[in-house]
């Protein structure tokens, strides 16, 4: 009975309850934290709260995301879910199935690959300008922090007025720390949640210079000096790398678009001779290695120009 069915309605079919059973669990999860959020209400309203917020945070059942991507989504601006980002990931994948159903199973693993890889660059490039803005803005904000605590506000209250009049690139990414200095958290455990957050050396570098100090004393302003200075002494070299570069990086573009624009030229001008490459096994087998290749290609490019120091 069930071999009478074409293949396209049950492919279908299964993506429609897979989609339920995803929508299902979404539900059920969201019920539980619901749930959770309202026990630790009434612990709150109860004044038993023995625990601090980064205890809370470290007991938080459920599942959890790796490392590079949670801080890869915060210096994008995100913080879902894990579970939805799971189902984002699911969803992305999901279409590699019906493609190796229907155009075989190599074609089915290429587009399986190359939808995470895609939303993956995406997230990166959005990461990457978010970050470059963060840390324009940066050495700025830290001198404002070090000129309220010279004039006499202890760290925590410098702290929430140098956010409170920062730009808005840095406004949006410092406001979680904001909210869990107003709900009870030390200054060098709120920077500290931060770092690890977006984990990035600017971050870093304050949170230890915070932590330090806090620990062992000593003038902050003078530290908080010397850490503009070094922030600042960054962005000059990073400039100047980018100018010793961008002929380099000018070269890798016109090498990496110039393949599937004569793909795409010769596919406009004779689309014949493209059918050898999809219906032909041979053919197949080029494409397949061609886009290997191109991938190892601009990869080798990416690595190339990247500059660690």
């Amino acid at each position: 009975m069930i071999g009478d069915i074409p293949h396209e309605i049950l492919v279908i079919a299964a993506i429609v309850v897979v989609g339920l059973g995803l929508t299902l669990l979404v539900g059920a999860l969201s019920g539980r934290r619901a749930k959770r959020v309202e026990e630790r209400l009434a612990a709150v309203t109860q004044g038993r709260v023995p625990q601090t917020l980064a205890k809370i945070e470290e007991d938080e059942g459920g599942l959890k995301l790796p490392a590079f991507l949670q801080s890869r989504l915060a210096r994008a601006g995100y913080a879902p879910e894990p579970i939805k980002v799971y189902i984002a990931l699911f969803v992305i994948l999901l279409p590699g199935f019906p493609v190796g159903v229907f155009a075989g199973t190599p074609m089915g693993v290429l587009v399986g690959l190359m939808l995470p890889a895609v939303a993956w660059l995406v997230l990166q490039r959005m990461a990457d300008r978010r970050m470059k803005a963060f840390g324009a803005a940066l050495p700025g904000f830290i001198d404002r922090l070090r000129q309220l605590v010279v004039i006499g506000k202890n760290l925590q209250q410098a702290t929430i007025m140098a956010v409170e009049t920062s730009p808005a690139d840095v406004r949006r990414i410092m406001q979680p720390m904001l909210w869990r200095l107003r709900h009870g958290a030390s200054i060098s455990e709120a920077v500290r949640w931060l770092a690890y957050r977006m984990d990035i050396p600017e971050t870093n570098l304050l949170a230890a210079a915070i932590a330090t100090n806090q620990r062992f004393g000593g003038p902050i302003a003078k530290v908080l000096d010397g850490l503009v200075h070094t922030l600042r002494a960054k962005e000059q070299v990073e400039r100047e790398l980018r100018s010793a570069t961008s002929e380099a990086r000018a070269t890798a573009w016109v090498l990496g678009l110039l393949p599937p624009l004569v793909a795409t030229f010769v596919f406009v001008v004779n689309p014949m001779y493209v059918r050898f490459f999809i219906e032909d096994p041979t053919g197949r087998q080029c494409f397949y290695v061609g886009i290997a290749m191109q991938c190892a290609g601009a990869l080798a490019l990416f690595r190339s120009l990247k500059v660690d120091y």
